[in-house]
Protein backbone atom coordinates (compact mmCIF):
# COMPACT_ATOMS: atom_id res chain seq x y z
CA UNK A 1 0.00 0.00 0.00
CA UNK A 2 1.21 3.45 -0.59
CA UNK A 3 0.87 4.80 3.09
CA UNK A 4 -2.81 6.30 2.78
CA UNK A 5 -4.68 6.82 5.76
CA UNK A 6 -7.66 4.70 6.66
CA UNK A 7 -10.26 6.56 4.87
CA UNK A 8 -13.45 7.69 7.51
CA UNK A 9 -17.17 8.79 6.48
CA UNK A 10 -19.16 10.61 9.04
CA UNK A 11 -22.76 9.32 8.52
CA UNK A 12 -25.31 12.12 9.43
CA UNK A 13 -28.75 12.22 10.45
CA UNK A 14 -31.45 14.72 10.75
CA UNK A 15 -34.63 15.48 12.65
CA UNK A 16 -36.61 18.03 14.26
CA UNK A 17 -36.93 19.23 17.62
CA UNK A 18 -40.83 19.13 17.21
CA UNK A 19 -41.19 15.73 17.02
CA UNK A 20 -40.41 15.48 21.00
CA UNK A 21 -37.48 14.04 22.66
CA UNK A 22 -39.44 10.25 22.75
CA UNK A 23 -39.41 10.22 18.61
CA UNK A 24 -35.75 11.84 18.78
CA UNK A 25 -34.48 9.03 21.30
CA UNK A 26 -35.93 6.86 18.99
CA UNK A 27 -34.27 8.08 15.90
CA UNK A 28 -30.87 8.47 17.39
CA UNK A 29 -31.27 4.62 18.37
CA UNK A 30 -31.99 3.45 14.87
CA UNK A 31 -29.77 5.71 13.41
CA UNK A 32 -27.10 4.08 15.42
CA UNK A 33 -28.08 0.67 14.76
CA UNK A 34 -28.04 1.74 10.66
CA UNK A 35 -23.81 2.91 11.59
CA UNK A 36 -23.00 -0.03 13.67
CA UNK A 37 -24.16 -2.05 11.41
CA UNK A 38 -22.99 -0.60 8.11
CA UNK A 39 -19.74 -0.99 9.92
CA UNK A 40 -20.02 -4.44 11.29
CA UNK A 41 -18.84 -6.52 8.17
CA UNK A 42 -15.91 -5.54 7.15
CA UNK A 43 -16.80 -4.90 3.75
CA UNK A 44 -16.44 -1.21 3.16
CA UNK A 45 -13.42 0.37 2.66
CA UNK A 46 -13.72 3.00 5.57
CA UNK A 47 -14.70 3.57 8.97
CA UNK A 48 -18.52 4.62 9.59
CA UNK A 49 -18.46 7.61 12.44
CA UNK A 50 -22.00 8.16 13.42
CA UNK A 51 -22.59 11.86 14.22
CA UNK A 52 -25.06 13.15 16.50
CA UNK A 53 -28.43 13.32 15.26
CA UNK A 54 -29.18 17.43 13.91
CA UNK A 55 -32.00 18.89 14.58
CA UNK A 56 -31.46 22.30 13.28
CA UNK A 57 -29.91 24.83 10.85
CA UNK A 58 -27.23 26.14 12.96
CA UNK A 59 -26.32 22.56 14.01
CA UNK A 60 -25.90 21.87 10.17
CA UNK A 61 -23.98 24.76 10.19
CA UNK A 62 -21.61 23.56 12.98
CA UNK A 63 -21.41 20.25 11.87
CA UNK A 64 -20.50 21.45 8.13
CA UNK A 65 -17.80 23.75 10.08
CA UNK A 66 -16.20 20.97 11.89
CA UNK A 67 -16.00 18.72 8.65
CA UNK A 68 -14.58 21.38 7.03
CA UNK A 69 -11.99 22.15 9.95
CA UNK A 70 -11.18 18.26 10.79
CA UNK A 71 -7.60 17.15 9.28
CA UNK A 72 -9.20 13.54 8.74
CA UNK A 73 -12.19 15.08 6.80
CA UNK A 74 -10.06 16.98 4.57
CA UNK A 75 -10.04 20.27 6.11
Amino acid sequence: MIGLKPLKIWFVCGSQHLYGPEALAEVDAQFNAIAAALGKDGNLPLEIVPQPVVKSPAEATELAVRANSDPECGG
